[in-house]
């Protein structure tokens, strides 16, 4: 995806974001919010997953109810949030530049960060 190409998305997805949060304000719905954006995230970048971290101090913060009440497959135990160091993975990289970040297969990207699986080690 070129530049400008992404630049356009990136503005349409500010566009609908801003209707997505005066709809989730009037019916008073967070969770409509945070599926709303992932949804326009998805069709906008043609991607087939998305994830919402909001920055909290030198933190990226993802509520684990996102995924799914998921577990620590480690520990055995049921995860409450997600917190990933600014700068540490492509997840800390984009939150530092917040810009979006685009890998087709961010598996095998040198700084990746599994934050779906919920590793309990970070790359960096």
């Amino acid at each position: 995806m070129i530049a400008e190409e992404m630049r356009e998305r990136h503005e349409k997805l500010k566009t609908i974001m801003s209707e997505i949060d005066i709809v989730a304000d009037e019916i008073g719905d967070d969770q409509l919010l945070v599926t709303g954006i992932k949804t326009a995230m998805e069709r906008i970048f043609q991607c087939e997953k998305s994830a919402i971290f909001l920055r909290e101090d030198k933190f990226l913060v993802s509520n684990s109810q996102d995924y799914g009440r998921p577990l620590d497959m480690e520990n055995e135990l049921l995860l409450k949030d997600v917190k990933i160091p600014l700068g540490v993975g492509l997840t800390g990289l984009v939150g530092t530049m917040g810009q979006v970040m685009f890998s087709n297969n961010p598996g095998k990207e040198e700084m990746y960060c599994n934050v779906p699986a919920f590793q309990s080690r970070y790359r960096s």
